[in-house]
């Protein structure tokens, strides 16, 4: 899966009026372009995938 793919879908699980997931989508978009500069070859896959993993693990504890 690309990268875009991933943002996208981790986007789709932010509830946008919580200033927290806020927060933390902006920082994990700053930090993918931030590493897509510095260090073009790096795989960030596992990075996004983790990001997705632990968002899913909070909804769920705070339902």
């Amino acid at each position: 899966m690309s990268i875009q793919a991933l943002l996208n879908q981790y986007k789709e699980l932010i509830d946008f009026t919580d200033k927290t997931q806020k927060s933390n989508f902006k920082w994990v978009s700053s930090f993918l372009t931030y590493q897509n500069k510095k260090h073009p070859n790096e795989d960030n896959e596992s990075f996004m995938l983790d990001a997705i993993d632990v968002h899913k693990r909070y909804l769920l504890t705070r339902k």
